[in-house]
């Protein structure tokens, strides 16, 4: 078993490397850097790595639930006799754990890759996410592919253009515009209003290039992140699976794709709720509400579990893995065939999405005990 101050060390160094790196680094934590590395000078390597712009290497980070047996792993490996020619690199190389808030952050380093990637892992030919581009289709029906580096757009009223001010598209023919996100992919808008939204994987966002009449209203279909502009003479009104979100000015996820559940998670202002059928609701900052077939199911949540995906992040906090299962689809582009018995499982998972799928499957053996296979787009999970 591992020594307590050992334990204590490597957390500690993972933390303080962390630190470093966002620049956060005090006079105290300092002190303390120094005294571990004077206390155990063989982390000194893998801490200068940490903290250094090695190109050979990239970080991915996750939350694990049992860190404990992580840790046991992760120090077996570091302290695993090397040649001597690859020593100083292995040691570099070895996994710390950083406690950062609820979990520990597994940082594992990986070999820096080509620009043609190496697609062939252990599952079977691996999956990355994202070869499709978004695009804009106009309402006479044609469609422009977007430069996914530009990252977002700007509407306005005869214009459509990139967030640097390239033009994409102008001509007074712009009326109704449907910008389409692809699985693996998400974008940035800005529309007339100056209203700001991002959209998930798998999204579709209708909207006019200018907003007349009483109210500003746009239709999604999936998932999307919205800072409204405040407008109280035209409200700001979204449209999604039978569900519409009447808001003044405010921040709020809404998330309808088909088959799945209706949810909106409410970061910031008020929003009101109303669906056929169904008792129209308000909801606070924290709150989050479902759709049902009779009512609105509302609780209380961490509302950053679900916008993370804007910083490319997948944090599954107690997710069931039928639900995790689907959120991994919309974004490999892959289909999960597992058995129904694993329906209603819960794990808690965080990692981001640049991850190719393989390394996304290891890091669910390692909490679920399953197995994994990729043929083609099918990803087949037996226990």
């Amino acid at each position: 078993m591992i020594e307590y101050n050992q334990e204590y060390d490597a957390v500690k160094l993972g933390e303080l490397a962390a630190k470093r790196l966002r620049n956060e680094l005090s006079e105290k934590d300092e002190e303390l850097l120094n005294h571990i590395l004077d206390r155990q000078p063989e982390l000194r390597n893998a801490y200068q790595f940490l903290t250094s712009d090695n190109e050979d290497f990239q970080f991915k980070e996750t939350k694990i639930y049992d860190s404990k047996t992580a840790l046991e792993r992760v120090l077996l490996r570091y302290n695993r006799p090397r040649k001597k020619k690859k020593r100083a690199i292995w040691y570099a190389a070895a996994s710390l754990i950083v406690f950062l808030s609820l979990g520990a952050y597994w940082i594992i380093s990986i070999q820096h890759l080509s620009d043609k990637e190496n697609l062939v892992s252990r599952y079977g030919n691996d999956i990355i996410a994202g070869t499709v581009k978004p695009k804009i289709i106009l309402s006479n029906g044609s469609s422009y592919e977007l430069d996914t580096a530009q990252g977002g757009i700007q509407v306005q009223e005869n214009r459509i253009q990139y967030e640097n001010g390239n033009r994409i598209v102008s001509g007074n023919e712009l009326v109704n515009i449907t910008l389409v996100t692809p699985k693996g992919r998400q974008y940035r808008i800005t529309l007339p209003d100056g209203t700001k939204a991002v959209l998930n994987a798998a999204t579709s966002l209708t909207y006019p290039t200018r907003f007349t009449g009483k109210q500003r209203l746009v239709k999604l279909d999936g998932e999307a992140y919205f800072e409204v502009t405040p407008d109280p003479r035209q409200p700001f009104h979204v449209k999604s699976n039978n569900q519409e979100i009447v808001v003044l000015g405010t921040k709020f996820n809404a998330s309808s794709y088909p088959a799945e559940k209706t949810v909106t998670t409410l970061i910031e202002g008020k929003i009101h709720l109303s669906a056929e059928n169904t008792k129209d609701i308000l909801l606070a900052p924290g709150q989050q509400a479902e759709l049902g077939k009779e009512n609105f199911k509302v609780q209380e949540v961490h509302t950053e579990d679900y916008t993370s995906w804007m910083n490319n992040e997948f944090i599954f906090n107690n997710m069931p893995l039928d639900e995790v299962f689907a959120v991994l689809e919309k974004w490999y582009d892959v289909s999960f065939d597992y058995p129904q018995e694993l329906i209603g499982q819960r794990i808690y998972v965080e990692m981001t999405r640049k991850r190719k799928l393989s390394e996304v499957l290891t890091i669910l053996e390692e909490v679920t005990s399953l197995k994994f296979k990729i043929e083609g787009r099918r990803i087949i999970i037996r226990k």
